[in-house]
């Protein structure tokens, strides 16, 4: 995997966040969810952009263009 992307901040509580983007690539189309999900999709950039999401994450997406 490449990092594309890195994201700093500090939260309401002090706390500092660092978020780093990646871009990988699947070798195999079986998908094992954690505890934490119960869906996932495949979706285009374009199509991605189109959904609601955090300003972070949209920036995320069309840093990948």
């Amino acid at each position: 995997m490449t990092p594309f992307d890195v994201e700093s901040h500090t939260d309401d509580r002090g706390e500092f966040w660092v978020t780093i983007a990646y871009k990988g690539k699947v070798e195999f189309n079986e998908i094992t969810l954690s505890f934490e999900h119960d869906q996932f999709k495949w979706v285009s950039v374009e199509e991605f952009l189109s959904l609601e999401s955090s300003d972070k994450l949209r920036r995320f997406a069309k840093n990948l263009k």
